[in-house]
């Protein structure tokens, strides 16, 4: 789910709406036509099951912006993100697990500046992150996310590969290959064409490059990697 993330927002340019619709009504179907009923989530470490996870939508008034930098290989581009468009109001899109109110951001970057989906352990915790102030939180209604899904898809028909629908396949062809990524910007080994390294200590966790394994033991993985066994 993470490395879809990385792909759609940095690559297909989607948004937190766009995400959180795709995940729900196209990708966790997928995943359960194929057994696959709950994720573990090392962050907070709790088994999330699939079908608890719910979209809503985050009302805050914002108080900042911030600039992303977008890599896509072959150009690069720093692009202003403003918080406030054109209204007091700032809506965000999320994924809430109805049982254990576990909250997935999938577009965290739009307030952080970077590509790195999040995971919190309840509405509180993601508050705390919010560039603005908490206004109201509700979950969105299954015609506001069909809605969302035909706006897509009728958006993205010039390039019919990157459609929810479609991307979302291709996300299960990326899992059953099984391809690694890089543990801290989420690329896949193929997108840059290089051969990911592993942490030198746990063996685990692979980066694209010594500056992401620099910041991912600064951010996290300090905290999670063990010594292997190996």
């Amino acid at each position: 789910m993470e490395a879809f993330a990385w792909f759609a927002r940095s690559r297909l340019r989607y948004g937190c709406s766009t995400l959180a619709a795709s995940v729900s009504r196209f990708l966790i179907p997928k995943l359960k036509e194929k057994g696959v009923t709950s994720v573990y989530s090392k962050t907070v470490d709790k088994q999330i099951d699939l079908s608890n996870l719910q979209v809503y939508e985050v009302i805050f008034t914002p108080k900042y912006q911030h600039s992303l930098d977008l890599d896509w290989g072959f150009t690069k581009k720093q692009e202003l993100v403003e918080s406030l468009m054109g209204d007091s109001f700032c809506h965000h899109t999320v994924l809430k697990c109805a049982l254990t109110g576990v909250i997935i951001d999938l577009t965290l970057g739009q307030f952080t500046g970077t590509m790195t989906p999040y995971v919190f352990p309840s509405l509180d915790k993601f508050i705390s992150v919010l560039p603005g102030d908490f206004v109201h939180t509700h979950p969105c209604s299954e015609d506001s996310i069909q809605k969302q899904i035909v706006r897509d898809e009728a958006f993205l028909k010039m390039s019919p590969d990157a459609t929810p629908r479609l991307f979302a396949l291709r996300v299960m062809q990326s899992l059953r290959e099984k391809k690694p990524f890089c543990c801290k910007c989420r690329c896949p080994s193929s997108s840059k064409k290089v051969k990911l390294m592993k942490c030198s200590r746990c063996k685990e966790a692979k980066y694209c490059s010594k500056e992401c394994q620099v910041l991912h033991w600064r951010e996290a993985h300090k905290n999670a990697c063990q010594v292997s066994s190996t």
